[in-house]
């Protein structure tokens, strides 16, 4: 998560990418990664403003190959993902 949220702030459409799974990096209707990242570097502005890494925190569940990520904005809850370890890293494994 830290790393689309890096991405949207640098603008930074191949590592938003590579922040998740392959499995939704192969999905038909991923294909057009400039526009999804687009709309989420739209939705994260929305959604937060001008915001800094150190105003997100992460609570994981889950254990070592998949899990939820919590994340919290200012101390406020405002989603969960899945996520999955692949070669090492963990990705995110829904839009």
């Amino acid at each position: 998560m830290v790393a689309v949220l890096q991405a949207a702030k640098q603008s930074d459409a191949e590592r938003f990418r590579n922040a998740y799974s392959k499995r939704i990096r192969q999905e038909d209707q991923q294909s057009n990664w400039s526009k999804n990242f687009q709309e989420a570097q739209a939705n994260m502005k929305k959604m937060f403003g001008d915001y800094q890494l150190s105003d997100f925190a992460y609570f994981f569940a889950g254990d070592d190959l998949v899990g939820k990520l919590t994340v919290s904005f200012r101390g406020n809850k405002q989603f969960g993902i899945a996520i999955i370890k692949e070669d090492g890293a963990w990705k995110l494994d829904e839009r």
